[in-house]
């Protein structure tokens, strides 16, 4: 017998590494919301819109990504793992599949002779219930599916806590062995008045799920007799209703028709009416959608919506004009994502109102669908005017989104509007105005650039504002856009270790500097970088990301003779760190030879319950 105490050093579970496993697993789309997996392509693809992002200059040039951290496994661990389900004490057993449960999330290879020990601990009655669980979970983990029909011959004696881990995983495995169990369970609940051995409830929503997921044809019938009971709890029949739409026997449109007519003004009612046509695309279907799509309960108008969307959206664009600021959030993005199928004028002027959604995918959908639309001649003019009129108007959102969509668009004539909101109290738009001025400017922009940009380094001296850092970060960025010459002695400031500014901005400063100075190695900015990159071992030491960005402008300067301490920061800091990565990036540059391939960094993660000496 192998115990913790002979041949195991303990130690508790990585804390590092936290794996979130949910008790079951499920097949694509069952989490999804009713519809949504049935969507139709919009015909304007907003992707190819070239969705703006905000970012920084500074860790896109050079673009060095830095690898993830690859597992290294012990290979004696899955063999002591399985002695230890192959062990007599319970505490073992349970260890082991919790620990699995956790390697396997993290990526580790199944051992072949794990899932007979964990179905053994499974069928073990004399087990305790938490060891019996564990191993369930663990073989649910694992993702195996299992054949066996003496594993599933006693689910239905199963503790409920065994059978919500493994009821779920039969369903995404669509074990046809337990189907009969679920639609007995579904048929008993169903009865009126109920039997005295009905099943417990967990035992019947997990039976509801399940025949949903595999969508039995079998079940069509006691599920729409459980949608009846006048025992059946509301959530209970909305449940029932949801699998029923899953299936999707025609037989449900005149169902759902009927649930319509006396549901009257009751939300709830009304839904599970709707859940009952997920999979519906008859005119009658259409129909009805339409009807609840027209519901003073928004909620259960925008699923109406939604499905409807699927089926006929042009209904959906048909609503539009009093849909796009309705209360209801749903009904506002269902609404927006219609609106890619009528690319028109119209459609503009809607998703122009909706850049001021408080919802931010709304809002960032309505923007990404202008710039698709831009793409076609015809509403280009429509849409620079939309986004002029949002970066003009008093809402933050919109002006948020209408800079991001002129920038995209070119639209330099907007000047003077975007230094105006340099200013503005929101941050998301401050900064934002900032980033614009960075992807905008030319030559012309340079003077009024250096300009804000030494006004706000300076007035960033003595107080810490993060909107006002962020504003002066792009700003900076832009001098080294420019390669504006006069920018050199204010970004200087930036350099000195006690410079009272972030090291983001910092950071910023040094590659602008390198931008500037291309091929000028000015003896006195590189005996300051030199100092920067050098200051790693210092009880205070220089920040990483001025470290790095130091041997960045070094190379751009072409400083051959900073090339000995690059080399050396080469080879002590490891190519897979934001330092390291930089120094053989800037030797790479100056000596012409090729720059070595980072490698991913390996580890042995240990600190499991039981692991070698």
């Amino acid at each position: 017998m192998l115990s913790r105490k002979t041949g195991t050093v303990l130690c508790p579970l990585p804390v590092l590494f936290v794996l979130v496993l949910g008790l079951s697993i499920s097949a694509a789309g069952w989490a999804q919301g009713p519809g949504t997996a049935e969507m139709s392509s919009p015909a304007v693809d907003p992707a190819a819109g070239d969705s703006p992002a905000i970012s920084w200059r500074y860790l896109e040039r050079p673009h060095l990504p830095l690898k993830e951290t690859e597992f290294v496994w012990l290979a004696s661990l899955p063999d002591r793992w399985t002695r230890c389900l192959q062990a007599d004490e319970a505490d073992l057993n349970r260890d082991a599949a919790e620990a699995i449960v956790q390697a396997v999330g993290l990526g580790m290879p199944v051992a072949e002779d794990w899932a007979a020990e964990l179905r053994r601990l499974v069928h073990d009655g004399g087990r305790p219930l938490e060891c019996r669980v564990a191993a369930a979970q663990a073989l649910v983990a694992m993702d195996q599916p299992i054949d066996e029909a003496g594993f599933w011959s006693s689910a239905a004696d199963w503790p409920l806590a065994l059978a919500a881990v493994l009821e779920p995983a039969a369903a995404a495995w669509d074990v046809g062995r337990l189907r009969p169990l679920w639609l007995r369970r579904v048929e008993a609940a169903a009865a009126t008045p109920q039997p005295s051995d009905a099943p417990h409830p967990l035992q019947v929503r997990l039976a509801i799920e399940a025949l949903g997921q595999v969508a039995a044809p079998a079940a069509t019938a006691p599920l729409t007799r459980l949608l009846g009971a006048p025992h059946a709890s509301p959530a209970l029949r909305l449940q029932a209703a949801t699998a029923l739409g899953r299936i999707g026997d025609p037989a449900v449109v005149e169902l759902a028709q009927q649930q319509f007519e006396a549901a009257g003004d009751d939300g709830p009612e009304q839904l599970i009416a709707i859940r009952l046509l997920r999979r519906q695309d008859s005119p009658e279907t259409v129909a009805l959608l339409e009807r609840f799509a027209d519901l003073p309960d928004r909620a259960v108008a925008g699923e109406g919506l939604r499905q409807l969307r699927r089926l006929a959206p042009a209904q959906v664009v048909a609503r539009a004009d009093q849909n796009i600021t309705d209360r209801d959030a749903n009904v506002r993005s269902v609404t927006v994502a219609a609106l890619s199928t009528a690319a028109d004028r119209r459609s503009v002027g809607l998703l122009a109102q909706a850049l001021d959604d408080p919802v931010p995918d709304t809002r960032h959908a309505a923007r990404d669908l202008l710039l698709a639309f831009a793409r076609r001649d015809e509403l280009r003019p429509a849409v620079i005017a939309a986004a002029t009129g949002a970066v003009r108007s008093d809402r933050w959102r919109a002006q948020e989104q209408g800079l991001m969509i002129a920038t995209q668009l070119q639209r330099r004539e907007l000047r003077e509007d975007v230094f105006a909101l340099l200013d503005h109290e929101r941050s998301e738009v401050a900064i934002t105005a900032a980033w614009s001025i960075k992807r905008l400017s030319t030559q012309a922009w340079g003077a009024e650039v250096l300009r804000q940009t030494t006004q706000r380094l300076a007035g960033l001296a003595d107080r810490f504002d993060s909107t006002a850092s962020g504003v002066a970060m792009h700003l900076v960025e832009t001098l080294g856009e420019l390669a504006w010459q006069e920018g050199a002695e204010p970004l200087m400031r930036l350099v000195p270790k006690n410079a009272p500014y972030e090291p983001a901005l910092r950071a910023a400063g040094v590659w602008s500097l390198g931008e500037i100075l291309r091929g000028q190695p000015e003896q006195k900015v590189i005996t300051a970088l030199q100092q920067r990159l050098a200051d790693a071992g210092s009880m205070l030491p220089e920040h990483i990301l001025v470290r790095g960005m130091s041997a960045v402008t070094l190379a751009k300067m072409g400083s051959d003779d900073s090339l000995e301490l690059l080399r050396r920061f080469e080879r002590e800091e490891s190519l897979n760190s934001f330092v390291g990565a930089r120094a053989a990036w800037a030797v790479a540059q100056l000596t012409g030879q090729a720059m070595p391939e980072i490698p991913a960094p390996e580890t042995n993660l240990g600190g499991w319950f039981v692991q070698p000496l």
